[in-house]
């Protein structure tokens, strides 16, 4: 049953914030991302890693973008509008900007009447169904697959330095886009 709670994980508005930059900005820059991105060969590499078929997203603005964080700039707990992504991390930060995530989880926090916010807190919610918090340890050039839509992730505030990633968008579906409300929130845009 849904809860009118503020804190249900449906209603809770969580404080994130870091730059964006769309595939509109970044591809006037650099032809070989979008090369790389619609690559039938990185296509069917994806999709065998994953072990189904993938399609690129189509969204003009979503289906490849960098995210820029500074010193205390976070991304709180959520979850992907996209079904899977590819994320490249350019440069860690020096302190914080851990990714941390619990692998397919949705339907879990979904049945919570209360969203925990602290990292501790999660871990604990999460104990009776035998899941945790993983924190991969992560450097420049290492790239990480992942079903974000399933699992509930952040990037934990940064301490000291700038974290910049590189996130490539699919879907298991062909021509995906986002909704104007992802559209307008994440990238400013009108869809």
């Amino acid at each position: 049953s849904q809860s009118s709670s503020l804190m249900h994980p449906r209603n809770i508005h969580l404080k994130s914030s870091k730059l964006i930059l769309n595939a509109t900005d970044i591809s006037p820059h650099t032809s070989g991302l979008n090369n790389l991105f619609m690559s039938p060969a990185f296509l069917h590499f994806i999709s065998s890693v994953l072990q189904t078929e993938l399609y690129p997203s189509t969204d003009p603005f979503g289906k490849y973008y960098a995210n820029i964080f500074h010193v205390n700039d976070g991304l709180n707990w959520h979850f992907d509008r996209s079904e899977y992504s590819i994320s490249l991390i350019l440069q860690p930060s020096e302190d914080g900007g851990k990714f941390q995530f619990v692998p397919n989880s949705r339907d879990i926090v979904e049945s919570w009447d209360e969203m925990p916010l602290d990292v501790n807190e999660v871990s604990r919610a999460f104990e009776p169904q035998r899941k945790s918090v993983e924190e991969p340890k992560l450097a420049a050039g290492d790239m990480y697959v992942f079903r974000g839509q399933n699992s509930l992730h952040r990037v934990s505030k940064i301490v000291k330095g700038t974290r910049i990633n590189l996130i490539l968008t699919f879907n298991s579906n062909p021509n995906v886009r986002l909704n104007r409300y992802t559209l307008q929130k994440f990238f400013g845009v009108e869809g």
